[in-house]
């Protein structure tokens, strides 16, 4: 709540700055990196949640894990072949086990967990996942964000299941309220995977990120920590060791009209650079604070947005696990209590 400092004089131009420097900060500073830019992060180091550690020479992750499949002619499947991703990733494409009742089970979606007579659900909910994944039967995959410019009737289709939550659109596909088995592995998921409950999570949001578990993930060594130290090395084999500036922390960014000023404090105090443009890579909740002179109406929605704290805990276990699986959700009994919130299930547990 500490008042700004004050804005001091332009002391270096550029052409581009980058402001975060977590993943979608350190792929920009890739991307432009003919133009040299200066990237500009607040933390001792880059990656934001998307950094990781070592322990015993074992590499965990502190935050994000994984990256979704790419087809062999996406750009990102270039991107990530460019930067040496494709040579330390491992592919997941087996569907993950949950933990119920004491019981490991490797088919969910089939209705294993559950008698044979109460399996509809399961198997209409799964095949439905699968289809909007493949795109088949006129199934759309909602990719977010789209450029409605270039497709209006996947924007109107991404618009509509905007206008309902996650459950709404599960129970509209099984015809009636969700199996407790599959409430409680959706609210699993939706806490572990967005920080939200299942009715707060909308149908676009949920599906978007549910539906591509259905495909392949690529996984590094400690999460998207080694695709983060993949780019930085990148980053640094074409842009000077002096533009990559972590511990600096920018309190102030405003447009001109023969570009853009961004102010910072860094480890020799305050100083503002000019920039021909800039990438505002850091959480709409801080960009609020620092960009001078944000549209209404943007400012509204960014005010809409709720945020969440999320905590990551690594268990290091001296020998190893008999199964072989990257992600494994506990269902315990298999049944939320819609009486208790997520934190209050969990704690009964």
């Amino acid at each position: 709540d500490a008042p700004a400092p004050a804005v001091p004089q332009v002391s270096e131009t550029t052409d581009v700055v980058v402001i975060g420097g977590g993943i979608g900060g350190l792929f920009s500073t890739y991307l432009l990196r003919e133009h040299k830019p200066v990237l500009l992060e607040q933390a001792g180091r880059f990656g934001g949640v998307s950094q990781g550690q070592a322990w015993r020479g074992n590499d965990f992750a502190l935050g994000a894990a994984y990256f979704c499949f790419a087809e062999e002619d996406d750009p990102r499947q270039k991107l990530y072949t460019e930067i040496g991703l494709d040579k330390v990733y491992r592919l997941k494409e087996e569907e993950d086990p949950v933990l119920y009742s004491g019981s490991i089970y490797r088919d969910f979606w089939s209705g294993e967990t559950a008698p044979p007579d109460q399996r509809d659900q399961f198997t209409k909910l799964g095949d439905y996942f699968r289809t909007v994944y493949n795109e088949e039967n006129d199934q759309r995959y909602p990719e977010i964000p789209f450029d409605a410019g270039l497709d209006a009737d996947l924007a109107g289709y991404i618009t509509g299941l905007d206008t309902m939550s996650f459950r709404q659109l599960a129970e509209k596909v099984v015809g009636g309220p969700l199996h407790p088995h599959i409430e409680t592995a959706l609210q699993h998921y939706c806490w572990s995977s967005m920080g939200a409950d299942v009715d707060e999570i909308s149908a676009a949001g949920g599906l978007n990120f549910y539906a591509a578990e259905f495909g392949g993930l690529y996984v590094t060594p400690g999460g998207n920590a080694g695709a983060a130290e993949l780019i930085l090395k990148r980053i640094a084999e074409n842009v000077p060791d002096a533009n990559l500036r972590a511990g600096s922390f920018v309190f102030h960014v405003n447009v001109v009209s023969d570009g853009v000023l961004v102010s910072y404090i860094g480890p020799a105090g305050a100083k503002t650079i000019k920039a021909k443009a800039v990438v505002m890579g850091c959480p709409k909740y801080v960009a609020k604070h620092i960009l001078k002179d944000i549209e209404p109406d943007r400012l509204e929605a960014i005010d809409r947005l709720n945020y969440r704290a999320y905590l990551v805990a690594n268990v290091l276990l001296k020998g190893g696990l008999k199964e072989n699986f990257y992600d494994m959700y506990m269902l315990q009994d298999g049944r939320m209590d819609p009486k208790k919130t997520i934190e209050a299930n969990a704690t009964a547990h």
